[in-house]
């Protein structure tokens, strides 16, 4: 129990840190579907999301069995010898598949110019150098949180977060670019934290092309092939709805779409990454060091954890969704307030998922989330095919939504044959009353939060504080309290000895 206690202290203090880095990345998130809308018509930044979508699906597919692998090994390679090995595989492997990537991707184009306009070509462009860039960045990043270097992890994702959204400012409005200011700023700065990271792990002192491993390097395939299948399937359940949005209706209905799931998006990722950053480390060294039952244990306190910071986000969401796209994206965009409560539910779903499908990934056991995800997915995409045309993208957030449901339900129902959840259905009792509560308040705000900017903070802000008052009034927060009482009170006798 004390060993538990110790390793959620652990993911305390990491935590902290990835949280603060991603409220600015959330903040920063915010900021951007103002100032995208301001800048960007809605058929245009259309067309980005679908080069954005395009970007990230290469991201998963390509590269997303690195990415898997330099955080679930990382830890296994510690020796000096044996860093060597892992590093030098590692990065070989990321350059070559950077090249051979990039290389394809530049064909492809130079067959295709004559079909694409001169704007879409630069947009394409753009976007293939962010795929180099940003697939070695996320790898670095990876390793930064298998070490546990969470501060440098937060300091990096802060700067980046602030950085780019000024220079995409910057570049948009005095240099003239267009839309594919956004992807130049991101390789750009990219560049900048690649060369930050790898200098802090001292990747230069580990890397030697001669101690390359194809045995390492079938393990990483071993490990990370199956999650590419999870890295399709994932992102057909999240993004291949744009692309349905694209063909049966218009580039403006994507944009629409894209700038509320956008805004959702910044929202959950603050909390699903920020938790899941810290935790995924610790997860894995409990399961190595106190096994299947210290892990349930775990697991228990984090499922709840993670209800108590989203069940509130939804319902915030979903109450403010009218005046959030009022007062943050222009008229155009407006609209697209009708499918954000669809789209917060629906990744309220999609991190549950996540802690669930970890059973597996602890036993290397992949297959078993890709099949899962298979069933999901091609749900979600004979939903969309069949509605999309009819409702559009409103459409599209409900099947989103209800295809994560699905995918839930059919990892709980598996995983309870090998892993026992402890949750608590009181404590989601509370945790839902409360949430309702903080509801309550947030409807008597709306005509002052319509105003501005502020006022919507404002309102987020009193939000947030109701709901916390409102858990400890229901008795949720008891454990919390009594434990900090115990640790000002030890504090305080250690003062008074001293």
């Amino acid at each position: 129990m004390a060993n538990i206690n110790q390793m959620l202290k652990n993911v305390a203090k990491d935590t902290v840190y990835y949280t603060a880095a991603k409220v600015v990345a959330g903040l920063m998130g915010i900021l951007s579907v103002k100032l995208f809308t301001s800048l960007f018509a809605p058929d245009v930044f259309g067309d980005y999301s679908i080069v954005s979508t395009t970007v990230n699906m290469l991201l998963m597919i390509v590269f997303g069995w690195l990415f898997h692998s330099a955080i679930r090994f990382s830890q296994e390679y510690q020796a000096v010898e044996e860093k060597k090995k892992f590093y030098s595989t590692l990065f070989l492997c990321s350059a070559a598949v950077t090249f051979i990537t990039i290389f394809m991707a530049l064909l492809l184009l130079f067959f295709f110019q004559n079909s694409i306009d001169k704007g879409l070509t630069i947009l394409i462009l753009s976007g293939i150098l962010f795929l180099g860039t940003q697939s070695n960045a996320l790898v670095l990043f990876n390793l930064l949180r298998a070490e546990r270097m969470s501060r440098l992890y937060s300091l990096l994702t802060i700067g980046y977060s602030i950085l780019k959204l000024v220079s995409i400012y910057i570049m948009a409005t005095v240099m003239h670019f267009g839309v594919d200011s956004i992807f130049w700023s991101g390789a750009l700065f990219d560049l900048i934290v690649i060369i930050l990271m790898a200098y802090k792990l001292r990747i230069w002192k580990y890397f030697d092309k001669n101690s390359f491993t194809s045995r390492l390097f079938r393990r990483f395939l071993a490990y990370g092939s199956p999650l590419i299948g999870v890295s399709v399937t994932t992102w057909i359940l999240s993004a291949s709805d744009k692309y349905v949005i694209k063909i049966y209706r218009t580039s403006a209905e994507v944009g629409i779409y894209s700038i509320s799931y956008s805004l959702v998006a910044a929202g959950f990722t603050l909390v699903n990454t920020s938790l899941m950053l810290g935790l995924y480390p610790i997860i894995l060294k409990t399961w190595k060091e106190h096994g299947k039952k210290g892990t349930e244990e775990l697991m228990g306190k984090i499922l709840r954890y993670y209800l108590i910071m989203t069940i509130p986000a939804f319902v915030g969401l979903s109450v403010l969704a009218r005046p959030a796209l009022t007062v943050l994206a222009s008229r155009d965009y407006i609209s697209g307030y009708t499918v954000i409560p669809w789209v917060a539910l629906g990744l309220l779903f999609q991190g549950l998922t996540e802690y669930v499908t970890k059973i597996w990934e602890l036993q290397e056991k992949t297959k078993t989330i890709f099949y899962l995800m298979i069933a999901a997915a091609t749900v979600n995409i004979l939903l969309n095919i069949v509605m999309v045309p009819y409702y559009g993208f409103y459409a599209a957030a409900i099947t989103t939504a209800f295809s994560y449901l699905l995918y839930l339900a059919l990892a709980l129902g598996l995983s309870y044959k090998i892993f026992t959840w402890k949750i608590s259905f009181k404590s989601m009792g509370r945790i839902a009353a409360a949430s309702l509560i903080m509801a309550a308040a947030l409807r008597t705000l709306l005509e002052l939060i319509h105003r501005s900017t502020i006022h919507l903070i404002l309102g987020i802000i009193c939000g947030v504080m109701v709901y916390f008052m409102a858990l400890i009034i229901v008795g949720e927060l008891k454990d919390e309290i009594i434990q900090i009482q115990r640790v000002l009170k030890r504090r305080r006798n250690d003062y008074e000895n001293r």
